[in-house]
């Protein structure tokens, strides 16, 4: 094994004095070691979220690497994901290869992520007792770093609600940016942060769409709620919670049309509360399309759906 001394004499030989330090660590630490990307999920907010402890299940299936010839740096190396024409302090090479295969990353990103939301994720063993099926593929997996530091992610996903086999969400998370990575420019780590922030910001953004949809199922009503009744205009808590609720869900063709119950608003679609069973008065109204009114009965213990067709005015 070289000494010390002698690796000074290999540096000053070269004339490469002025990177001798930086050369020096990259021997001692390793430098060549790929980049590991730890990602930590960003719980979604109030509003996004599902309460915690939720009776929905999920199981997620081993995501695929979808990517094409393009997108790839190296065909031997699935784990390249990028090019490198600047310097990093502690990594050498022109090649950006991470410790695992992307894929990998994104599946243990999602499912971290669906467990800091509060569902349930189930192993292979009990995947007959999931709510839904995840299945997921990267479609775009690319860091490039130089002056601007160039990031594509593409995350193709696909919720299955495993009663009806019906689609409850399908389609493609995107995060494009880049960014300067400073006057002291980027270390593994810095890279792998920015990499784990970009599929953050892809999957939260997938799951901020599909967590009104997922609640809008019968598997997210196992859970009892103890909610409000319809009276508005109270600022008092009630007494009591009531002894039982049930579940309406309005859905529609036309997106974010107004909710109306009993003549008073509540939200737009898709739309879901729990309230005291009953019979209630439903209008649906949007802009530029005929209003729609239904008597909607709300049984204990159940859900109403309403899906409404709303035609152009």
């Amino acid at each position: 094994m070289p000494t010390l001394q002698n690796i000074f004499r290999s540096i000053r030989s070269t004339r490469l004095l002025g990177a001798g330090p930086l050369l020096l660590l990259c021997i001692i630490s390793g430098c060549a070691q790929p980049i590991k990307i730890v990602y930590k999920s960003k719980p979604l907010s109030v509003n996004e979220k599902k309460q915690t402890n939720s009776p929905v299940a999920f199981f997620v299936e081993p995501f695929t690497d979808e990517r094409a010839a393009s997108d790839r740096i190296s065909t031997g190396n699935p784990r390249v994901i990028g090019r490198i024409t600047a310097v990093v302090a502690d990594y050498m090479g022109a090649e950006l290869e991470i410790s695992d295969p992307p894929q990998e990353v994104v599946d243990r990103a999602f499912t971290q992520a669906l467990k800091n939301s509060g569902y349930k994720v189930l192993n292979t063993e009990e995947k007959g007792n999931a709510d839904f099926v995840v299945k997921g593929a990267v479609r775009g997996f690319r860091l490039d770093i130089g002056s601007r530091d160039d990031i594509d992610i593409r995350i193709y996903l696909k919720i299955i609600e495993t009663e009806t086999g019906r689609v409850i969400w399908e389609g493609i998370a995107v995060e494009r940016n880049s960014r300067f990575a400073g006057v002291t420019g980027n270390t593994k780590d810095t890279i792998a942060a920015y990499a784990a922030e970009s599929i953050e910001k892809a999957i939260h953004g997938a799951l901020s769409e599909t967590s009104a949809l997922i609640e809008n199922t019968r598997a997210a009503y196992a859970v009892s709620l103890i909610v409000p009744t319809l009276k508005r205009g109270n600022d008092k808590a009630p007494t009591a919670p009531p002894q039982g609720t049930g579940r309406l869900v309005v859905t529609a063709e036309a997106p974010n049309a107004k909710v109306y119950i009993n003549g008073v608003y509540f939200g737009m679609t898709p739309f879901k509360t729990d309230m005291e069973p009953g019979v209630y008065e439903l209008n649906v109204r949007r802009k530029g399309f005929k209003e729609v009114k239904e008597r909607v009965s709300v049984r204990l213990g159940e859900m109403t759906e309403v899906a409404v067709t709303l035609d152009k005015e």
